[in-house]
Formats: structure tokens, sequence, C-alpha cells
């Protein structure tokens, strides 16, 4: 096991910071050592971190996961944080024996997304790390969430296929730089205030955003089906419009079309 100066030398920014809140968790619990767990709800608390962003594609509350490991954590220490020495600093927090795994599995992942001669841990690769040991107390509370080494590893490598990414010769900032290169919402320019929504935009396509840029292709045909829309949506009372069909023919082309016109100024008046 690396010592903690080399540690923080293998690891992200993003990655030491993380550390860094774990140590803080623990101070603020009244722990002795920092374990799984609090590496866990460091990743949750740093936030914005590709780890985030993962179990928020995947559906998950960040906010209201950390506020329900962070309570399960106070029951289950709660004999420690008696005999906790009120005169510990942050700096006197350490590493418990048992988070060596961790780091070993961090570093294992790190080798497999990168060059097999580099091993840069990302918080991404924490959360492999965390989740790998099925034994552990953070593996037992998250066990009924379903998110596991399996599921989130599944989640992320589908993602890299879905990019066109190399597996196992794949340098790390090639993820992360393919990631920015595509921005929020697939490719717009715009990047929402909102946390609960960079998920969202990091991993959906946005094509509201997409037609006023002028980056959807034209549509040859289906002006009766688009104008009789029109004339539904126009409606005061009963203007729902349902689309039917198989995909990839007349029902997208026609929902894009309607967003390109409507971005343009036509009809919408009728409708405002």
């Amino acid at each position: 096991m690396p010592s903690d100066n080399e540690l923080m030398k293998m690891m992200t920014p993003e990655a030491n910071e993380v550390t860094d809140w774990a140590r803080k968790i623990s101070l603020e619990l009244k722990h002795s050592t920092i374990t799984s767990s609090h590496l866990f709800l460091g990743i949750l608390r740093h936030d914005g971190n590709f780890a985030v962003e993962i179990l928020s594609a995947m559906g998950f509350d960040t906010n209201d996961l950390y506020r329900a490991v962070r309570n399960e954590l106070i029951i289950s220490k709660k004999d420690e944080a008696k005999h906790f020495d009120p005169n510990t600093t942050k700096e006197g927090i350490i590493f418990n024996p048992t988070i060596v795994d961790v780091f070993k599995q961090a570093i294992a992942e790190a080798q497999t997304y990168n060059s097999p001669n580099s091993a840069t841990i990302d918080p991404l690769y924490l959360l492999f790390g965390i989740l790998h040991n099925k034994e552990s107390e953070i593996s037992h509370m998250l066990h009924d969430s379903e998110i596991t080494y399996e599921e989130v590893k599944k989640f992320f490598e589908n993602w890299m296929k879905d990019n066109d990414m190399d597996f196992g010769i794949t340098r790390n900032e090639n993820v992360w730089e393919e990631r920015d290169r595509r921005g929020p919402m697939g490719g717009g320019s715009h990047k929402s205030k909102n946390k609960k929504r960079q998920a969202l935009e990091a991993f959906g396509e946005n094509l509201v955003l997409k037609a006023k840029e002028g980056k959807i292709d034209p549509i040859i045909g289906r002006d009766r089906e688009i104008e009789r829309a029109w004339q539904a949506l126009a409606r005061k009372k009963k203007n729902n419009v349902i689309f039917t069909g198989d995909s990839g023919c007349v029902v997208s082309d026609t929902k894009i079309k309607i967003r390109k016109i409507s971005d343009k100024g036509n009809h919408t008046t009728q409708i405002k």
C-alpha cells in the first residue's frame, strides 16, 4: 500500500478533494478513522465529479443518498462517537486499515481504463474500489438501493461504448475530454445552473437547443402531418398530440420539424 503522500500524487485533484471531504466528515461525526463509508460520503459531498454524474444518470438522488448513508453511519458508529477524543484535529483522522483494498482496487481500475503503466485515481475509480468489496459496511448499506459494483461499472462501460471509447488502452484524460467535448445535453452550448439537471445535460440530447442552433438536418415532406399537429396544438381544449408509428420514421421526423418551426417563430402566435 502506497504511503499517504504517494497516494496523493497518484490521485487527481478531484480525488484528493474527495479524501479531504471524507476526513472532514469523519471529524464531524466524531469518528477516529476514515472508512470506505466516509469515502463514499466524500464523493457525494464533493459534488460535480464524474462518479456523482454517473449515479445521478442512473436515477439516484445523490443528496438523499448522502443523508441516508450519513444517518446509517451515525447509528452504526454511535459507540465510537461516544469515546471520541474532542481534541482530535482533522489531521489526526487517519485511514482505517480496511481501506487498503479500496485503494488497491481503485489503482487496478485506473490501470484498466488508462494505459497499463498509468494509475491516476479519479473519484469514479474510488467509487469502483469502494463498491468492489461486497462485505463492507457501505456495500451492505447500498445493497437495497441496487448500487453495486457490477451495475455502476456496467452503466459506465455502456456510456463509453455509446461514445466510441476504447477499453484497456484508453487514457483517463481522453474519457473526460470526450465528456467535455460532447458538452451539456449532447453538444449544445447551454449549461444549466440547476445541479439536478447536470447529469441529464451530460448524457442527454437537447433537441430544442439543437433546433435553435440550426444543428438539425432538414426534413423533407410530412407537411400535412405537421400542419395537422399545429392545428391540434392551437386549440384551447383537447390540444394534446400523440404521434404513433415505427421509430425513426414519421414520429421522430415530425416532432423534430415541429420543434424547428417553433423556434423560427412560425405558428407560435396562435398557440400563445
